[in-house]
């Protein structure tokens, strides 16, 4: 099932950075998703949006190739800690 989202629901399932060179985008591009339709993007949190995991798999490194120091990083894992964990699909 799809559509356009204003019409029907859309559940992300974790694991956004870490697979590739534009994880950046990726994110930013999911979080404003989840700003302009909060009723209709739902996102979870796997297990690459820890600080632990991004520091080995890539993401900080990236987030310091575009921006030259690690706060974007730095924000993005805080932002990580308010994504749950798991939803309830009924």
């Amino acid at each position: 099932m799809s559509g356009f989202i204003p019409d029907v629901n859309y559940l992300f399932m974790g694991d956004y950075v870490d697979r590739g060179y534009y994880s950046v985008e990726s994110i930013s591009l999911l979080i404003c998703l989840k700003v302009r339709f909060k009723d209709r993007i739902f996102i979870t949190r796997g297990n690459h949006e820890s600080r632990s995991i991004t520091m080995v798999y890539g993401f900080y490194d990236e987030c310091l190739r575009k921006y030259g120091n690690p706060n974007v990083w730095s924000y993005f894992t805080d932002l990580f800690d308010f994504i749950p964990l798991s939803a309830i699909i009924n």
